[in-house]
């Protein structure tokens, strides 16, 4: 996915049952945005994070209301698939110090 937009019904769905689930208790809608990318390519890290940056402020934007709330968290990672490396984590809507080798 490069836009929200083009899974906007699946996501849209998604929030619907996480608004039953968790929003319906005060617990956040969790969404992991994540681009991988091929390390040997010039320039694929970069893009990969503007794609992350991208979408999740489309996410936010577009359910602005749980955002502003504090309900729709967002954590955006990358991957080397080049070299099968382990996720990197870029930004979190949730402003806590990283757990030691998560992965």
């Amino acid at each position: 996915m490069n836009t929200v937009e083009e899974a906007a019904a699946d996501l849209d769905v998604g929030i619907k049952i996480f608004t039953g689930l968790n929003v319906s208790h005060g617990l956040p809608v969790p969404i992991v945005v994540r681009f991988d990318y091929h390390g040997n390519v010039p320039g694929a890290r970069e893009r990969a994070e503007q794609h992350c940056r991208r979408v999740s402020d489309a996410l936010h934007t577009r359910y602005r209301e749980l955002s502003d709330r504090g309900l729709l968290h967002t954590l955006q990672v990358v991957r080397d698939i080049s070299a099968a490396g382990q996720i990197e984590i870029l930004d979190c809507s949730v402003k806590t110090t990283a757990a030691a080798g998560a992965h």
